[in-house]
């Protein structure tokens, strides 16, 4: 926990100073450490290097510049420590596949994958609460959900209630969460408590239908002592697909829930849709 501590002070003076010059040896001295050990355990505890993260906590902090204002390009680089322009349409196209000019002009957002400042919380649930990630591709066949939409934070006590209501349209159905806007997920948006079925006929009237394309998965296999999905999602899409450049037209995860419960953790399986991450790659 100390190790937390430390690296969360580290993130704050960051935060602090993003618009000054800063080199990750004043970070380190900050909070008394050396320049190996900080950056072994900076990386180890957040999933991004310091660079990294310095870098990818100033692209997204222009990249909200860049539709709130009438800054110039030029002047918003140089604000966060870019050199040139050329300096800053590299690094932010690198970062997210479009070019500044193109999100200044389409003042659109919701295509980018926004590095959000890290909290102490979020750094505690990463590496104590979360306890294991598999991964593997897979190939999966269009999908047609059928269920009841909420924006309810899901509780136990939430999804036994939906469950009820679902059986009355198919007996012990497995449960299927679709989250309509996994990369800004917060746990009052809506989202699809669900069961699959074979065509768009068998809809009850009193439920929403969904279909989703077929589409090749990233699947993640995902043990917790419980889950936090705000969390959950900021570290899949900030982290661990960090490198994978992503333009996404119509973002969602399946989420595929109790797979396995025992009294320590629990288990889930998540899909997130890997077409968006490649077909538009340039």
């Amino acid at each position: 926990m100390k190790k937390i501590e430390d690296i969360y002070k580290a993130v704050e003076y960051i935060e602090n100073n993003l618009k000054n010059d800063l080199s990750v040896e004043k970070i380190a001295n900050h909070i008394g450490y050396s320049l190996y050990y900080f950056s072994r355990i900076f990386s180890k505890t957040t999933g991004h290097s310091p660079y990294d993260y310095i870098m990818r906590r100033r692209l997204s902090i222009a990249a909200k510049k860049l539709i709130n204002n009438e800054q110039k390009i030029i002047d918003i680089a140089f604000e966060y420590q870019f050199n040139s322009h050329e300096t800053f349409t590299r690094a932010f196209t690198k970062m997210f596949n479009y070019l500044p000019s193109h999100i200044k002009t389409k003042k659109d957002l919701d295509k980018l994958v926004l590095k959000q400042a890290i909290t102490q919380e979020y750094l505690d649930y990463i590496n104590n609460i979360m306890v294991n990630i598999k991964t593997e591709i897979i190939n999966e066949k269009a999908l047609y959900f059928v269920g009841l939409v909420t924006n309810k934070k899901i509780t136990n006590k939430l999804q036994n209630q939906i469950t009820n209501k679902l059986k009355t349209a198919k007996e012990n159905p497995e449960k299927f969460i679709i989250y309509f806007n996994p990369i800004n997920y917060r746990h009052m948006q809506p989202k699809l408590i669900a069961y699959k079925a074979p065509l768009p006929e068998d809809t009850p009237s009193i439920f929403l239908g969904k279909k989703i394309p077929a589409y090749k998965y990233i699947k993640f296999i995902i043990s917790a002592n419980y889950f936090n999905m705000e969390f959950i999602f900021q570290y899949l899409y900030q982290t661990r697909l960090k490198f994978t450049p992503i333009t996404i037209d119509a973002p969602y995860a399946i989420e595929q829930v109790n797979i396995k419960t025992n009294k320590n953790n629990i288990s889930k399986i998540i899909y997130i849709p890997l077409d968006y991450y490649t077909k538009n790659q340039k």
